[in-house]
């Protein structure tokens, strides 16, 4: 599985990154098009590779997560792919995750 992950602070500070099964790819921060952009990107390398891609989205601002979240989840279904479950969590609760050596 690939995982994209995405951590937004505001609309203009959003940084994201790749995780591949083998590597992790750097930190790539910008706004919404550069985040778009990288999305892109790892759903096309999802796509080549045949692996699921994993999105994994924090942000302090529930809000603001979820219109990410979201909208993304538009991008995805308006590019063919299909989205299979989505699940809520506060940044606490995933770094207990992370702690627990347990992927999102």
């Amino acid at each position: 599985m690939i995982v994209f992950e995405v951590e937004i602070d505001d609309p203009t500070a959003i940084r994201s990154r790749i995780i591949w099964p083998t590597a992790e790819g750097p930190w790539i921060e910008g706004g919404v098009d550069e985040l778009v952009v990288h999305l892109i990107y790892a759903m096309w390398s999802a796509y080549n590779t045949a692996w699921a891609l994993s999105l994994v989205i924090s942000s302090r601002y529930a809000d603001l997560g979820s219109s990410v979240s979201e909208s993304l989840s538009k991008l995805i279904c308006s590019l063919g792919a299909v989205e299979i479950s989505e699940i809520r969590m506060d940044r606490n609760a995933l770094e207990e995750l992370r702690n627990d050596r347990i992927e999102p």
